[in-house]
């Protein structure tokens, strides 16, 4: 699975230390701007978009919101006087990762390490998923092959009916001569 990392921040420092953690993990960054930010995803590919909390606006947190299919998910970097309003949005689940500036490269490394995990747990998952499908398609067609071989009409049929009789009764004389025996032991 494709691994892409967007940048959509307004302070360059903060660009800066993003890319440079995105890039210590052996990956290029992409850095996108407001207008071309509704153009960088794409289904297939698995996205971790890190944006600070200044550059965006309702309209686009309405169209992340919209877009989470696949492997997406939104770290938002903001300063600690708007924790708050980012707690908001991880709580909406708008937001996966919150990260407080100052940033440091250790947390942001963090989150591109917890990400790649995810990654790799979703195409584990699709392979199992893959295989579980597989396995259910040859159970129906080996069941409808053993219906062919053995229909249940027939072998009822083809039984007399004074056995088939005779072992319905034998079967309910089990049930009560069981059923004794249980209730002997238990008392």
């Amino acid at each position: 699975m494709e691994k892409r990392f967007v940048v959509c921040v307004k302070d360059k420092y903060l660009e800066q230390i993003l890319n440079h953690a995105i890039a210590e993990a052996g990956y290029s960054p992409i850095s996108k701007s407001k207008d071309d930010l509704n153009n960088a995803f794409e289904a297939k590919v698995a996205t971790l978009l890190f944006v600070s909390l200044d550059f965006m606006d309702k309209g686009l947190w309405g169209s992340l919101a919209v877009r989470r299919e696949g492997v997406f998910e939104v770290a938002v970097a903001c300063p600690i006087s708007q924790v708050d309003e980012a707690g908001k949005l991880v709580e909406m689940g708008m937001v996966d990762y919150l990260i407080v500036e100052p940033v440091r490269s250790e947390v942001v490394a963090s989150v591109i390490r917890s990400f790649l995990k995810g990654c790799a747990l979703h195409e584990e998952i699709a392979k199992k998923e893959g295989i579980i499908d597989k396995l259910e398609a040859e159970n129906a067609h080996l069941r409808m092959e053993l219906e062919k071989l053995v229909p249940r009409e027939k072998l009822r049929k083809s039984i007399p009916y004074e056995v088939y009789k005779r072992v319905s009764s034998e079967r309910g004389l089990f049930a009560k001569t069981y059923k004794r025996n249980k209730e002997e032991s238990s008392s």
